[in-house]
């Protein structure tokens, strides 16, 4: 289960780098 909390976080910074590229 441990190796899922970096998984999210990962995620989450691809999503944000997502955005910036968007914007």
């Amino acid at each position: 289960m441990n190796s899922a909390i970096p998984f999210v976080i990962l995620l989450v910074v691809i999503s944000i780098r997502v955005d910036e590229t968007v914007i």
